[in-house]
């Protein structure tokens, strides 16, 4: 069978309301569908902001023909609409803006590992950069979906303070296959609206085959 990678993008019309503190999405709290979302870009100068924020559903990884089920895509999530899509690999995708330098990660998670371990290896792998402060770790469940999270600042290249939340997410069970990982990350003034990202890709991501 011809097989063929492309990504498809639909429109997502469910509606999304403001996030709070990383430490609400630390302990599973996530948006409620009952607010109006607009399209304005959202500028870095102030952060980013959930009223900012509109959604579509992304898949990528799809293949020609009836693959997984009907869905012809290996792994998707809702991601902010006008973000730019750059495929790391086959299932593993960067979403950015025209401005500011935040962004999402999707990617197929160390599904060998269970979520909470997959929080400690990352957490490990963290030890030795620049002015590390572990905001939180937890874990948490949504619906049908388990997930760990750890949230951290730490200082970059260019001597900036960067907000990063990674995510792993064992979409079908019981936390035991990290299957999913999601990250955000951007300045400390951005972390609401990254949140709430965060927070809609949790409840939509989907990793198939």
């Amino acid at each position: 069978m011809n097989k063929k990678i492309k990504l498809a993008v639909s429109a997502a019309t469910a509606g999304i309301a403001a996030v709070g503190a990383a430490g609400a999405m630390l302990l599973g709290a996530l948006p409620s569908n009952a607010a109006t979302t607009h399209n304005v870009a959202a500028g870095n100068a102030t952060g980013l902001k959930p009223s900012s924020l509109s959604f579509v559903n992304a898949r990528w990884f799809c293949m020609e023909g009836n693959w997984f089920g009907g869905k012809d895509c290996h792994i998707g999530a809702v991601v902010p609409k006008g973000w730019k899509v750059t495929s790391l690999n086959h299932s593993d995708a960067k979403f950015t803006p025209r401005s500011g330098s935040y962004f999402l990660r999707v990617a197929q998670g160390p599904y060998n590992l269970s979520t909470r371990q997959a929080v400690a290896q990352k957490q490990k792998a963290l030890k030795n950069t620049k002015n590390l402060k572990i905001q939180g770790v937890a874990t948490a469940r949504s619906g049908r979906v388990v997930y760990s999270t750890i949230v951290y600042t730490y200082t970059d290249a260019a001597n900036h303070t960067r907000w990063v939340a990674t995510r792993f997410q064992d979409a079908y069970g019981d936390g035991s296959s990290a299957g999913v990982e999601l990250t955000v990350a951007g300045t400390v003034a951005d972390k609401a609206g990254l949140t709430t990202v965060l927070a809609r890709a949790t409840t939509s991501a989907f990793l198939a085959g």
